[in-house]
């Protein structure tokens, strides 16, 4: 498996300007599309030329969601009937295939970022292969935390039961969860064999937000749990390092947003990387696409802040 590491924000506020370790995926060190996102466009037909800007207003028209719709919702589009196989290398390309892992072993904060049910599942086990693999080292003095989400369950989604193995002993306690925040300390106890570990996590989860276009209130996104976040852990985390466990394709997605709500608080240098498991085989080549759009919207709002100091 091909391993990809060192997904790595080193935030250089004293200088005011990021470090040129900041690692972009779909977009170059000057804001032009990356070579894999050109021959995307070009195999769908579009213009390979077009801004950032442009190809991502294209590909939201095109394949992208629609306002709050999610993810899984997404619908086949004629054009990838026939160009199916031809797109798929592009995504590896792109590094939203491939887990990736830490570049170092040491944390003094490791958060899992919240998802449905089984997606933060995934991560709780991603989390503890790293521990289990000597690839992330605790202390007394990590701190876990979920950055989970104030959402009503999906249909689809089973406190009580998994494709993935609880640990041993597990049983139900209290009411069956009706939301994200509370699957998550179900979470935990399912897939956390350490007692002390399981002791050590605390959910955090970031309320619901008003949709101003849609003039309802909708469930929070990365960048509102890592608000909520940043409120708890406070302003005096100079030279801390964060680890935030994902999973692909979403790490390098994850990894911009992260990065902007870090530089929109003010916050002063910091080390932060994202890690993740590699993508199902299952996931959907629109859900892929779709992706790469939002990826280039993040990419290109971190671009822009650091442009700009």
């Amino acid at each position: 498996m091909k391993i990809i590491f060192v997904l790595l924000l080193a935030f250089l506020f004293a200088n005011a300007t990021l470090s040129t370790s900041s690692t972009f995926t779909t977009i170059t060190s000057d804001g032009q599309l990356k070579a894999p996102v050109k021959e995307l466009l070009k195999i769908l037909g579009e213009n390979p030329n077009l801004s950032p800007i442009e190809a991502e207003k294209i590909l939201e028209e095109k394949y992208g969601r629609k306002g709050t719709e999610e993810r899984f919702t997404l619908k086949e589009k004629g054009i990838l009937k026939t160009k199916r196989e031809q797109i798929k290398p592009i995504f590896a390309e792109l590094g939203m295939i491939d887990a990736v892992y830490p570049s170092s072993n040491t944390f003094d904060y490791v958060i899992v970022l919240g998802a449905t049910l089984e997606s933060m599942r995934d991560r709780l086990r991603f989390l503890i292969k790293l521990i289990d693999n000597k690839k992330l080292t605790l202390t007394n003095k990590t701190k876990f935390y979920i950055a989970s989400g104030d959402r009503e369950l999906f249909s689809h989604e089973d406190p009580m039961s998994s494709a993935l193995p609880f640990r041993s002993g597990w049983q139900p306690k209290g009411p069956t969860p009706k939301t994200e925040g509370e699957g998550a300390h179900w979470v935990i106890d399912q897939m956390i064999p350490s007692q002390k570990i399981r002791e050590r996590f605390k959910v955090l989860t970031a309320p619901k937000r008003f949709d101003e276009k849609e003039k309802k209130w909708v469930r929070p996104h990365t960048g509102n749990n890592i608000s909520i976040l940043l409120r708890e852990v406070g302003n005096n985390i100079d030279g801390k390092k964060f680890l935030f466990i994902s999973s692909n394709p979403y790490v390098y997605y994850q990894l911009s947003v992260i990065g902007r709500e870090f530089m929109d608080n003010g916050l002063s240098a910091r080390s932060i990387e994202v890690a993740g498991e590699k993508s199902s085989p299952s996931t959907k080549i629109e859900m892929l696409i779709d992706n790469v759009r939002n990826t280039i919207k993040r990419e290109m709002e971190l671009y822009e802040r650091k442009a700009a100091l």
